[in-house]
């Protein structure tokens, strides 16, 4: 008798299911922070190139920016500028980088009768009143812009204000005595301009007032007083 034979073996039916899509690509919609942190960074604006740049980090991080390396050239560019303009604001003023040649720059305070300083633009325009705080002094021997010809003190008990100051000082420096000290064959083209207290040096002890004469276009040689 024939034996029915065992059902053939069928391999197991895998089951049924969907491929999976291709995973969407992540959105980055701040990453136009460090694009512009980048750009501002390299062409020269520190604080905008740091600001941004930390912006994009923050978003990089948050994950809705992927140019990581655009906001760390926005940081590392936009610090270079900011240490260039320390160390040129450090140079400019303690090491007279942009002092006039064989010039060395004097505080108000120090300025005294004979000195000669070189054209710093630190004078106001004639008939106009700015703060100064000091002159580049330099050797009379040497081409130079101007130079102090009388100095006199206030002798206020109290500031009088800085208009009436300037009268003081314009009275002064314009009188008889102030004027006898100048050789006038060689300050007869020269402007004159005074120096008076404000109200913060003023509070610090300043009572000074300084003339002085200054070429208006040529370089003086030699002193222009009368008796140097």
């Amino acid at each position: 008798m024939t034996e029915p034979s065992p059902p053939a073996a069928h391999a197991p039916i895998p089951p049924l299911g969907l491929a999976s899509a291709p995973e969407k690509s992540r959105s980055n919609p701040h990453n136009w922070q460090g694009i512009a942190a980048a750009i501002l960074g390299l062409l020269g604006s520190p604080l905008f190139g740091v600001l941004f740049g930390i912006m994009g980090l923050r978003s990089f991080k948050a994950g809705t920016a992927n140019n990581r390396g655009l906001a760390l050239t926005g940081i590392i560019a936009g610090s270079s500028w900011l240490a260039l303009a320390v160390v040129g604001g450090i140079g400019f003023e303690l090491l007279g980088w942009g002092s006039p040649a064989g010039s060395t720059y004097t505080s108000f305070a120090d300025v005294k009768l004979g000195d000669c300083f070189a054209d710093g633009g630190g004078e106001p325009e004639a008939g106009s009143t700015a703060t100064v705080t000091g002159l580049y002094t330099i050797g009379c021997e040497r081409p130079h812009h101007g130079e102090v010809y009388y100095v006199d003190r206030m002798t206020q008990s109290v500031y009088p204000g800085a208009d009436e100051s300037a009268a003081i000082a314009e009275k002064v420096c314009f009188g008889t005595t102030a004027i006898a000290a100048l050789d006038l064959n060689k300050a007869a083209d020269l402007s004159l301009y005074y120096l008076f207290p404000s109200t913060d040096t003023w509070a610090r002890g300043d009572r000074g007032l300084t003339c002085s004469v200054v070429s208006a276009t040529d370089d003086l040689v030699g002193s222009v007083r009368a008796t140097p």
